[in-house]
C-alpha cells in the first residue's frame, strides 16, 4: 500500500497510479499545488506494485558510475538559439523520428499547463525544447511508452531525473528500443504557483497569454530572459533577476516541491542514458562562441554512447573532463535548498498579487542584510511612517 509519511518522499510522478491494478490510487494536491497520492484502502489488496514502482523507494539508474562528458552544440543556428542550452535535444530527438520512433517531452499547453507529451514528426519538437520550470505532469505517458516499445517503436523520453528513474520501475525491464534523456534540474514547481503568476502577467497586460518562453536568447543564452506574448500582440520580457517567477526560483527558493529538497538523484551514477544541461563557466575553458548556447553532455551508458556515435556529425563537440561541469552545475550532485521566505510565500500567494508579492520578499531580503543596526533600522521605520 503506497503511503506518504513525509512530503520529502515523493516526487508527484504518478507512477503508483499508473501500476495499480485495481486503481485503488489518486492524486490530491496540497496548498502548495502540488500532488500526492492516496490510497482507497477498500480497494488496495496489497499487492506491492505501487511500492516497487516508485522512484524514491528504489532508485533504477545508468551503468556508467563514470559518464563521458564533453561540451557540445548544434551546427544549426536556429534550433540551436530556440533551445534552452546548446540545442543538442533536438539532435537526439531527431535521430529517433527519423528512425520510425516517438519522442516524449514536457510541454505548454495553450491553457498554460506544463504537461508530457508525444511528438512523432521533426516540425513538433519545437514544442520540446526549452526547459519549463514547472513539475510536468505526466498523464498516461508511461503506459504510452510501454505500448510503443512493446510495437518495436523506438522512444525516446525526456524528463527530470526522478521523471526517469520513475519509467524505468514502471517498466521493470530493460527495452533495448528506449532511450531517456534527463535534464540536470535545479527543483520543480507547481502549476498553482506558476498560475499565480501569469495571471498576474495577463491582468497587467489586460491579456492572456499566447505563448511562454522561461529561456529567451534575444540577448544572449547568457543573459538569457523569460519573453511572454499575448494575443493582443504586446510582448512582456525581462532578465532573468528581474522577473518575479525567476526571482523567487533561482536567488528565493520560494516554491521548490520538498522531495526536490533532499533529492535521491544527485550524483552518479545517473538514471538516465544521457544528460543534458547548461554548460556555464564553458570561457574559463576555451574561448569558445557562445552567444547561442552550449550543451553540458554527459553519456551515462552503452546505449547513450551509441546514439550519440550517431548523430554527432550534426553537433561541434568537444569531450572535457566531469570536474569541468560540475564546477558550475552543482545541481548534479547537489540538492537546493527552500529559502528562509517560502512559508511566506506560501501563506500570501493566492491573496495577493504574485510580482507584489515577489518584491516584498525583495524588500524583506534586502532590510534583514542591511548590515543596519537594530536603533538605525527603528529610525529608518520611523522617518518612513511619519
Amino acid at each position: 500500500m503506497m503511503h506518504i509519511n513525509e512530503k520529502t518522499e515523493c516526487v508527484g510522478c504518478g507512477a503508483c497510479i499508473e501500476v495499480c491494478p485495481k486503481k485503488a490510487i489518486a492524486f490530491q494536491a496540497d496548498a502548495q499545488g502540488f500532488n500526492y497520492p492516496y490510497t482507497n484502502k477498500n480497494l488496495c489488496v496489497d499487492c506491492g506494485r505501487c511500492e516497487r514502482t516508485c522512484p524514491v523507494i528504489k532508485q533504477t539508474l545508468a551503468e556508467y558510475k563514470q559518464p563521458a562528458c564533453m561540451v557540445a552544440w548544434n551546427k544549426d543556428d536556429a534550433v540551436r538559439k530556440a533551445s534552452t542550452s546548446g540545442g543538442v535535444f533536438s539532435v537526439f530527438a531527431e535521430e529517433v523520428i527519423n528512425n520510425g520512433g516517438c519522442v516524449f517531452g514536457a510541454a505548454i499547453s495553450e491553457n498554460m499547463n506544463v504537461e508530457h507529451i508525444a511528438v512523432n514528426n521533426i516540425q513538433k519538437l519545437k514544442n520540446l525544447r526549452q526547459a519549463k520550470y514547472v513539475l510536468s505532469n505526466l498523464g498516461t505517458s508511461f503506459k504510452e511508452v510501454k505500448k510503443l516499445l512493446n510495437q518495436g517503436r523506438m522512444v525516446l523520453f525526456s524528463g527530470t531525473p526522478c521523471q526517469i528513474g520513475a519509467l524505468k520501475n514502471f517498466l521493470n525491464k530493460d527495452y533495448e528500443n528506449l532511450i531517456t534523456v534527463e535534464v540536470i534540474c535545479h527543483g520543480v514547481v507547481s502549476q498553482k504557483v506558476f498560475n499565480a503568476y501569469h495571471r498576474s502577467l495577463s491582468a497587467k497586460n489586460n491579456c492572456n497569454i499566447q505563448s511562454y518562453e522561461f529561456r529567451n536568447k534575444d540577448i544572449s543564452w547568457q543573459r538569457y530572459t523569460v519573453k511572454a506574448t499575448f494575443k493582443n500582440g504586446k510582448i512582456y520580457q525581462k532578465e532573468r533577476m528581474d522577473d518575479p517567477y525567476m526571482v523567487g526560483y533561482l536567488k528565493h527558493s520560494l516554491y521548490l516541491r520538498p522531495s526536490c529538497t533532499s533529492c535521491k538523484y544527485k550524483g552518479f551514477p545517473r538514471a538516465a542514458d544521457i544528460t543534458l544541461g547548461d554548460f556555464w563557466g564553458i570561457e574559463k575553458i576555451k574561448d569558445f562562441n557562445t552567444d547561442l548556447g552550449a550543451s553540458a553532455v554527459l553519456l551515462n551508458s552503452k546505449k547513450g554512447a551509441e546514439i550519440f556515435k550517431n548523430i554527432e556529425n550534426k553537433l561541434y563537440f568537444e569531450y572535457t573532463e566531469l570536474s569541468s561541469i560540475l564546477e558550475n552545475n552543482q545541481s548534479l550532485v547537489k540538492s537546493t535548498q527552500l529559502g528562509k521566505y517560502s512559508d511566506y510565500f506560501y501563506s500570501k500567494f493566492e491573496k495577493k498579487d504574485f510580482k507584489e508579492l515577489v518584491d516584498k520578499i525583495e524588500e524583506k531580503n534586502l532590510w534583514e542584510n542591511s548590515g543596519l543596526s537594530l536603533r538605525d533600522k527603528l529610525y529608518l521605520l520611523k522617518k518612513k511612517f511619519i
